[in-house]
């Protein structure tokens, strides 16, 4: 499997790729850390539920075990922190989900415009 077949390979700022053949060539240069490596981490530390994904992100996250040693060493200190981090969080859609359903226990279901700026300009 190639980087360029990742999802989010356009807009993914991060130079230490699970599934790089290259990436026992690669150096980290204080940059973001994959998404689907934080998503592995996130799972595998009771953080978050396996949300559905798509094959080529299994293949992705199925990848993530046999490269994050590597990555780890590849990246200091500095990167060792993020993929801590991110281990001890909710992944943010697992996050907003869970607000929301307590939103919706508390106050009961929300309104079309409930929240809406057009709600603020109407009371102000």
């Amino acid at each position: 499997m190639e980087p360029k077949e990742c999802p989010k390979f356009d807009y993914c700022n991060s130079n230490l790729c699970p599934i790089d053949p290259g990436l026992s060539l690669r150096k980290y240069f204080d940059e973001g850390v994959c998404f689907y490596v934080r998503q592995y981490l996130k799972i595998e530390a009771g953080m978050t539920d396996a949300l559905k994904l798509k094959e080529v992100e299994k293949a992705i996250i199925e990848a993530v075990p046999k490269q994050i040693d590597l990555m780890r060493k590849i990246g200091g200190a500095k990167y060792r922190y993020k993929l801590d981090r991110a281990a001890r969080h909710k992944s943010k859609s697992q996050a907003k989900f869970s607000r929301e359903q307590d939103h919706t226990i508390l106050r009961g279901p929300v309104t079309e415009n409930e929240g809406s700026h057009i709600e603020e300009k109407e009371v102000a």
